[in-house]
């Protein structure tokens, strides 16, 4: 979340036991879906602990050229190419290592030194730097199995994670969508040079509705468009982009009536199923036991664009049940 002033339980327990660990010096680990805002929580540790006059340094190592990354992260010593690290740089601060998974072998066995020795080598450097961090970092895969199967260090893995914090999705935070929505409205029209007023019932029922299989990050990205889409300042249905829509609207239902239909109950699971896998055909067709080209052909025959669902901030597979659960074994049962 953007903040902590948020109404579901399970985010304000997340963020009290934050603010209580964060007086520790411990590492600690983040985990929870892509998209659900493990920065802010981040910061909001890093605003609470002893260090909090120092920087937080925010590296996101998925986005670090492997080649690069010990340059960057440690520094290099040169006569003719200096570099200052990012590690120097949050130096009696807070180092924020997001997707972690994508150190490469080299740079785990760094930051296990810095870990336990607080000591880091700048590339092209034989004399060790003192260094004094607190580490966070996170992952959206699953870190465990990558220790298993030996692609990454165990002992990194023991020390990166002895405490745990984990924020859950926003499909199950559902109370905390409206206050969401007006925050990022308000900044992004701000940002635009206009005012936001409001967003009407039904819109902001269908904006509950939609599972957001990209959590905070695609409602974040939907907001900056709809900032764009509002004319006085007010959102109604019809600001909707379609994919918002479509999929709001089939998940404010309960379930396809038997005596609907065939195409209308066609209809309604192609587009649950396009929704809560984010637009990727090829998942769509795993679950409805369908061919990719059949998911293709049924969707233009109902006006259906998969790309109307692959909106930013959205993964590019992901299982969401709406308003109830809704499992794969049941889109196939309506396919």
């Amino acid at each position: 979340m953007a903040d902590i002033a948020s109404r579901d339980n399970q985010v304000k327990i997340v963020y009290s036991t934050a603010a209580h660990v964060a007086q520790d010096e411990a590492p600690i680990f983040l985990t929870g879906e892509s998209g659900t805002d493990k920065t802010s929580l981040a910061r909001h540790i890093h605003q609470q602990s002893p260090r909090k006059n120092g920087r937080l340094v925010v590296v996101t190592l998925s986005e670090m050229p492997p080649a690069q990354m010990d340059r960057l992260l440690f520094g290099q010593e040169d006569p003719n190419d200096s570099l200052l690290g990012l590690m120097t740089l949050a130096d009696n601060g807070t180092v924020f290592l997001r997707h972690v998974e994508h150190l490469t072998v080299n740079a785990q066995r760094s930051v296990l030194m810095a870990l336990e020795e607080g000591l880091i080598y700048p590339v092209g450097s034989r004399v060790a730097l003192n260094i004094s961090l607190r580490f966070i970092a996170s992952s959206s895969t699953n870190l465990r199995a990558l220790t298993e199967n030996g692609a990454f260090r165990e002992d990194l893995y023991a020390r990166l994670t002895r405490i745990n914090l984990s924020l859950p999705p926003l499909r199950e935070t559902k109370s905390d969508i409206e206050g969401l929505v007006n925050d990022y409205l308000t900044r992004a029209a701000k940002h635009l040079g206009k005012t936001f007023r409001s967003v009407d019932n039904s819109a902001l029922e269908c904006l509950k509705a939609y599972p957001w299989p990209g959590n905070i990050a695609e409602l974040r990205a939907a907001c900056t468009l709809l900032a764009h889409l509002t004319r006085g300042g007010y959102v109604v249905m019809d600001s909707l982009p379609n994919h918002l829509r479509l999929a709001g609207d089939v998940f404010t239902q309960s379930e396809v009536f038997p005596d609907s239909p065939l195409g209308e109950a066609e209809r309604y699971t192609l587009i649950k199923a396009l929704a809560c896998q984010a637009g990727d055909v090829e998942m769509v067709a795993e679950v409805l036991n369908l061919s990719p080209e059949d998911v293709i052909i049924k969707s233009r025959a109902y006006g259906l664009d998969p790309m109307d669902f692959q909106t930013p901030g959205a993964p590019g597979s992901v299982v969401v049940p709406g308003l109830r659960p809704f499992s794969q074994d049941e889109l196939r049962s309506q396919a």
